[in-house]
């Protein structure tokens, strides 16, 4: 269950970021082509996240242990 929520939490920020994104755009008034600045570096962090998980629950053959790598580089990415 736990893994769940921290992967739904992590889609709906990335979901926040790209209206974020759109929403300067807007406030920026230009036309066209919106810079998605907030949400690639979201993406990034999030791979970066889970592979941190896949590598850690491979090396501790424990699922649980990998779980904040997710939360904690996806959020540092995006401060």
């Amino acid at each position: 269950m736990l893994r769940c929520l921290v992967l739904a939490r992590a889609g709906v920020f990335l979901a926040l970021l790209l209206r974020y994104d759109h929403h300067l755009a807007q406030k920026r008034a230009v036309e066209g082509h919106v810079s998605k600045w907030y949400f690639w570096h979201g993406m990034v962090g999030y791979f970066v996240g889970l592979t941190t998980t896949v590598l850690v629950m491979y090396q501790f053959q424990a699922a649980q242990v990998g779980l904040a790598h997710v939360t904690l580089s996806f959020y540092h990415m995006n401060c």
